[in-house]
């Protein structure tokens, strides 16, 4: 009984450590790029949202994981019979994109600049052969700002995505950069 009765009373402080939200934004640039077909084109990519987790820590260090997805595609000429007007087709997919972030955060209060670096795992969804993946390095640069219980995360990201898993005609983008905000408790 002590012991539950001891775990409970960790559990507060320790719970007020862990911020859990949304995080979304936009993508600065393209995610796929044209390899051998200049009549196909990249459809833009439009947003970026997911899950946060955002563990302080001791001595201004933090860890934040993500889970964020994204729409993408290509655009290509269809095939008519002749005399009709030209038409266009297109194909949708999705990434996945899990970021494990260190962070190093300035200064104390309500208005925290941070630095961060870490590692992430892409995960294609058919864009260019099922099960493609990759892997990356991100940096991030932000600053939280804690109001009423909230803690809202302007940054902006840089991802440099290893050796890509090039199909015949695209390929994922190797440099992604994207502005987020995040929202998270």
């Amino acid at each position: 009984m002590r012991l539950i009765a001891g775990l409970l009373l960790l559990a507060g402080p320790l719970a007020a450590q862990l911020h859990v939200g949304l995080k979304g934004g936009v993508p600065l640039a393209d995610l796929t790029e044209t390899v051998a077909r200049p009549n196909y084109k990249n459809l833009p990519p439009r947003w970026t949202l997911g899950l946060m987790v955002d563990v302080d820590l001791p001595l201004k260090l933090g860890i934040e994981v993500d889970a964020l997805y994204r729409r993408a595609g290509y655009e290509y000429p269809a095939r008519v019979p002749l005399g009709t007007p030209t038409q266009t087709s297109q194909v949708k997919e999705g990434f996945w994109d899990f970021p494990v972030i260190a962070k190093y955060r300035f200064g104390s209060g309500a208005v925290r600049p941070y630095l961060g670096a870490g590692w992430s795992y892409r995960k294609l969804s058919d864009l260019l052969r099922p099960a493609s993946s990759a892997n990356g390095f991100t940096v991030a640069a932000g600053v939280a700002v804690r109001a009423l219980g909230v803690r809202l995360a302007p940054e902006f990201r840089y991802t440099r995505w290893g050796s890509g898993d090039p199909g015949p005609d695209f390929r994922a983008a190797r440099n992604q950069a994207e502005l987020l905000v995040g929202f998270s408790f």
